[in-house]
């Protein structure tokens, strides 16, 4: 049984984001996908505050990390 998907994308593609100057590579790849989709779980404050701001779901760990669980 199938229970997630896994989406790829390749470097060239991400590397050509306008964003991959200020994010790097991974986060270029996060910053694709589709808004209202998917919520991301980070630890990158920048990160964390643009999604914010272009209304992508967001926790940042950090604020969580001190609930000890």
């Amino acid at each position: 049984m199938d229970i997630l998907n896994e989406h790829y994308m390749k470097s060239q593609e991400a590397v050509s984001a306008d964003k991959f100057i200020k994010f790097g590579l991974t986060d270029s790849v996060i910053l694709t996908l589709p808004k209202g989709n998917y919520l991301v779980l980070t630890d990158d404050l920048k990160l964390a505050n643009y999604l914010k701001n272009v209304e992508v779901d967001v926790i940042n760990f950090n604020n969580i990390r001190v609930l000890n669980w």
